[in-house]
């Protein structure tokens, strides 16, 4: 089964804050992506732009009306991972080892397949 870890942290609180920091964390991530990889777990990872670049869309009456920035307002949703697991259980425990678990918040949520 799939399932999508989104990755949220508070007020864009990326900690650390230092390029190096950023750069040991971003080596992590890549580092884990192997690893899920190598155990047949990995579907798709990627960080995302601060919300500020986000845009809310919607349609109303036939009528396409789009707001600058994300629609909740809550925390900010940083990055995903989509991954294949045998349950819920092992999913979190995926989840857990993603390096932003650590400064953030993993959502963790199947994927319904549509047909």
């Amino acid at each position: 089964m799939q399932y999508l870890c989104m990755i949220f942290h508070e007020d864009n609180d990326l900690s650390p804050t230092t390029q190096a920091g950023q750069n040991a964390m971003i080596d992590e991530h890549l580092a884990y992506d192997k690893e899920l990889d190598r155990h047949g777990h990995y579907i798709a990872s990627n960080a995302l732009e601060p919300g500020e670049h986000a845009v809310s869309v919607k349609v109303r009456e036939g009528k396409t009306l789009v707001t600058d920035g994300p629609f909740i307002e809550t925390k900010e949703l940083t990055g995903i991972f989509l991954i294949e697991a045998a349950d819920m259980q092992k999913a979190i425990e995926l989840a857990s080892k993603i390096p932003s678990a650590r400064t953030g918040k993993i959502e963790v949520r199947p994927v319904r397949h549509l047909e």
